[in-house]
């Protein structure tokens, strides 16, 4: 994974209902991990953060306690979801020393180790023996 990979750029349309669009930047600045952090807008903000250190959902934590809401249109909703989601995998996969194929590997084994092993012909024993034997030679 490459170092663009750990540092995400988000654009979070929000309400301020307690601190001034100032203070907003000037706290997210100082917290671990944020980057930069700016207004594009009276109603968005973008912030520049390294995952390693801070994700998505501690800083719409910290936002939150500044006063600042996220937007609660649906869009907004499922992306700040997505976003969420998105790092807790990719996190959770950086974390893992043996990555995904391990995961995969594991999963496939188990369901090999489930299996029914040995001959699986359901046809009666009967059929089997008449359906199995090599057509008889013409005896003319």
């Amino acid at each position: 994974m490459t170092a663009d990979d750990r540092h995400k750029t988000r654009r979070l349309n929000v309400t301020v209902h307690a601190a001034s669009p100032a203070e907003v930047i000037a706290r997210l600045q100082a917290v671990a991990g944020v980057d930069s952090a700016r207004w594009r807008g009276p109603n968005q903000i973008e912030i520049r953060y390294d995952l390693d250190r801070i994700d998505f959902t501690r800083i719409r934590a910290e936002l939150a306690a500044l006063g600042v809401m996220p937007a609660t249109t649906l869009p907004d909703r499922l992306r700040c979801g997505l976003w969420a989601y998105l790092e807790e995998i990719q996190r959770e996969t950086d974390a893992s020393p043996d990555g995904w194929d391990f995961d995969v590997q594991r999963i496939y084994v188990s369901r090999h180790r489930r299996r029914r092993h040995g001959y699986r012909d359901e046809r009666p024993q009967q059929w089997r023996k008449y359906l199995d034997q090599p057509p008889a030679a013409d005896k003319s």
